[in-house]
């Protein structure tokens, strides 16, 4: 985008801008962008109208910075021209509180413009912020189009980071979570021993053991009190990472597989099992596991 002078207010803008200031609402209705050429008797706070308006924009945001001035975002496009030119004039329009009657509230202009092509020779797509004054106004808006919304990284960055973007997809992974049978380890070793009970029609104690520290040999005190051959299971835990990025398709992401952007993620337990050597008896609270190797991990001991 060319380099363009800031923004003037006209006559029309400065008595808009009175009538906000003294409580009415300050509503800006569009943009108009233009290849007049300003001759130097060219004064901006007298100019009614662009000198040659070529295409008419709708506004797509508008936000008070707080300084005084407010931002008008447009998208620049060449959607339907049919013919090329250099936009050299910038106006914003806002419509008068009391006629409700569209005039020209400020303008800027570029000495140096860029050309436009028409429409079918180069598409052009460009997001630009337009700076001007509000004073202490205290309502500003705008009349906002969703015809054409192009999202910059910032606007990105902030639906990512908001906890209320895809919302079906976290329910989708708060439900996936809570099933026995993803990443639930205590529902699934629940599940275990309540299927061990039906088989075996009595009842079962269980402890649980972890080993910290990577050993060959597991040294285990439990408080089952028996000397009867237990059940015994073993097996590593590790952390996957469920992302909660984009929609890629398929919705949710589990795992190492590709990935949105940098959303936020949640951590899910993943079971491994360890394969011992034996298991010995010390005494009716105590036993050993054996491993080929030092590993760490935990142990489920059931009788």
């Amino acid at each position: 985008m060319a380099d363009f002078n800031g923004t003037i207010l006209t006559n029309a803008g400065r008595d808009i801008l009175t009538k906000a200031l003294a409580g009415a609402k300050l509503t800006f209705s569009r943009i108009g962008i233009g290849d007049g050429v300003w001759d130097n008797g060219t004064n901006p706070e007298q100019m009614v109208a662009l000198k040659d308006e070529k295409k008419s924009l709708p506004i797509q945001e508008l936000s008070v910075v707080g300084d005084g001035t407010t931002r008008l975002r447009f998208v620049l496009t060449n959607s339907g021209l049919t013919e090329g030119f250099f936009v050299r004039e910038i106006g914003i329009f806002a419509l008068d509180p009391d006629t409700q009657e569209e005039k020209l509230y400020a303008v800027a202009y570029a000495e140096n413009p860029d050309f436009i092509p028409s429409d079918g020779v180069t598409k052009v797509e460009s997001v630009v912020d337009i700076y001007t004054v509000v004073s202490t106004a205290q309502s500003v808006t705008a009349v906002i189009s969703d015809t054409v919304v192009l999202a910059t990284k910032d606007d990105i960055k902030q639906h990512n980071e908001s906890t209320s973007s895809h919302s079906d997809i976290r329910a989708k992974i708060d439900t996936h979570i809570s099933q026995t049978d993803a990443h639930n380890i205590p529902g699934q070793i629940s599940a275990a021993i309540d299927n061990l009970k039906s088989e075996i029609g009595t009842p079962v104690k269980r402890y649980e053991h972890t080993q910290d520290t990577a050993a060959s040999l597991w040294a285990v005190e439990h408080n089952l009190n028996s000397l009867a051959t237990p059940i015994v299971r073993t097996y590593q835990t590790s952390t996957e990472q469920i992302y909660l990025d984009g929609y890629c398709g398929s919705g949710v992401t589990c795992g190492s597989g590709a990935t949105c952007g940098s959303g936020t993620s949640v951590d899910a337990l993943t079971l491994s099992e360890l394969s011992f050597s034996k298991v010995v008896l010390v005494s009716k609270d105590k036993l050993n596991i054996e491993f080929s190797s030092d590993v760490s991990g935990k142990a489920i001991i059931m009788m």
